[in-house]
């Protein structure tokens, strides 16, 4: 109680917050004990900072007390991008990295769809275009490995969290398969990450054609022995079911709006050009008597 009714410190609140990326930090632990120490990193544009520490509380209503400040706090001038010894460690805009990886998905397999590449598996594809994302963003510090193994990030993609249960619906009454511009075994690897519960696995390398090449769905139906009228795309890309159509297939929609971020304009409902519209697996289950 006698704590509570010492005098506190309003400045314990950030009313100034300054500049975007003028100043960041964390600690390297979450609590301590008393007399332990804790570290700091910051990362600033300023020659000079202190730190505070404060106790909460009520503090008369002002809610905390300092109990510590820092002396001025020089900073040093640390080289951009440097790499980490022995972990490949790089500085870059990882988020800019990503759109623009992405952002050539459609280029890159257009090389091969018109002649200018042979015939190249998504990963490969995905890794030729990643030394050019590197060097565009500025983050050329990964080795060869490195690169290799940041190439596998797209065998380790969370699944939306309605697929598994409804696939697994819809698992009791259709075939369901994969039928992706995904390599084989880069599928494979996928479904077994993400659990999901797929009977099949077709991949456009089959038919060395990439969607919306006609090929690609003509061949996944004929790998089912079935007619394309007895088979259904599902997709959250309305580009994918209109090719889908195209080649004799039905289509379902489903909708995707956070696929390419806030406002990365993802295709979204309604598709009144596809035979079912549903916001999620689940939704399609039940409207398919799954």
């Amino acid at each position: 109680m006698s704590e509570n009714l010492l005098p506190g410190d309003p400045d314990w609140k950030i009313r100034h917050l300054g500049a975007p990326g003028a100043i960041m930090g964390y600690t390297g632990q979450a609590s301590v004990l008393p007399g332990e120490a804790i570290t700091l990193y910051a990362s600033t544009t300023a020659r000079s900072f202190t730190v505070s520490a404060f106790r909460m509380g009520w503090y008369r209503g002002d809610q905390a007390r300092r109990v510590w400040r820092s002396p001025a706090v020089r900073g040093h001038r640390q080289r951009g991008r440097a790499v980490t010894p022995g972990t490949n460690t790089v500085h870059a805009d990882w988020g800019r990295l990503a759109d623009a990886w992405r952002a050539l998905y459609m280029p890159s397999m257009d090389r091969v769809r018109s002649g200018e590449l042979p015939w190249t598996n998504f990963d490969r594809l995905h890794r030729i275009s990643l030394d050019e994302v590197l060097r565009d963003v500025g983050a050329e510090g990964f080795d060869a490995a490195a690169r290799e193994e940041l190439t596998l990030a797209w065998e380790r993609l969370p699944p939306w969290p309605d697929a598994a249960p409804g696939l697994e619906r819809l698992a009791r009454r259709f075939t369901v398969t994969t039928l992706s511009n995904g390599n084989r075994f880069q599928q494979e690897a996928l479904i077994r990450f993400a659990n999901l519960p797929f009977q099949r696995v077709l991949s456009a390398e089959d038919f060395r054609h990439y969607k919306p090449d006609p090929e690609v769905y003509r061949g996944g139906a004929s790998a089912l022995g079935l007619n394309t009228s007895q088979v259904m795309m599902v997709a959250a890309h309305k580009g994918d079911l209109r090719a889908a159509q195209a080649a004799g297939l039905k289509a379902a929609f489903v909708e995707r709006p956070l696929e390419k971020g806030l406002g990365g304009g993802a295709d979204r409902l309604p598709d009144p050009q596809a035979d079912v519209q549903a916001i999620d697996f689940l939704d399609l289950a039940d409207q398919l008597g799954c």
